[in-house]
């Protein structure tokens, strides 16, 4: 096959308008063009051409995971997901994600750490919550358990249950709906366990906010 047109796309002039003798056409990367010292006139070979194609695919896939890096920082699995939708070669897309593993970008690692201690400072969350919202960025099995006890070894969570459930029964006790106090206890256990906490965690809570309630009347 002979390159007969060889030009930069007018209104993408990153990328370069390459039409062969046999009247195929692609918009291929011109860096693409650059590395493979791609000219009019010359004979590619069908080889040749799916290489080109492969690595125009690889730039486009990258070109498109840094935009989406350039809005927040992404597991491996959410960036994955994001390409899976512009039907990308696989293979290229693997490539891709090695490619921003080594230069640091990509780091599950790191994105845990900073997840967890980002959703910490909004709010109190036990164990069960903040793993499952780990495991579903697709964080490894493994980072995700070492992270979480890691973490709660410093934090006594039945404290933080403790003080989290006396600020919502407060809401609830103020908010003017008359409910019995064994309504309240549900509704709070609902909303313990909807934080993350474990029914142990939960009801050592409410045996010991109900019990102070009690000797307090």
């Amino acid at each position: 096959m002979v390159v007969t047109k060889l030009q930069i796309n007018s209104k993408k002039p990153k990328f370069v308008n390459l039409t062969l003798d046999d009247e195929n056409k692609y918009l291929i990367y011109k860096d693409v063009v650059v590395k493979f010292g791609l000219k009019k006139n010359d004979t590619i070979s069908e080889t040749k051409l799916a290489d080109m194609l492969y690595q125009d695919e690889f730039y486009r896939a990258k070109d498109l995971a840094l935009k989406y890096f350039s809005y927040r920082k992404r597991t491996e699995f959410e960036l994955k997901q994001k390409l899976s939708t512009h039907k990308f070669n696989l293979k290229a897309v693997d490539a891709v994600m090695q490619n921003l593993k080594n230069i640091g970008l990509i780091n599950d690692q790191e994105y845990a750490e900073s997840f967890s201690n980002d959703t910490l400072k909004r709010k109190s969350v036990g164990k069960i919550l903040l793993k499952q919202r780990l495991l579903q960025k697709g964080i490894h099995k493994e980072i995700v358990n070492q992270l979480i006890e890691k973490i709660y070894k410093d934090i006594d969570e039945k404290e933080n249950a403790l003080q989290t459930a006396r600020k919502q029964l407060k809401k609830y006790r103020d908010s003017g709906k008359k409910y019995d106090e064994k309504h309240n206890q549900t509704r709070l256990a609902s909303f313990l366990s909807r934080r993350g906490y474990s029914w142990e965690v939960i009801s050592q809570v409410i045996r010991k906010l109900f019990k102070t309630q009690q000797n307090s009347e």
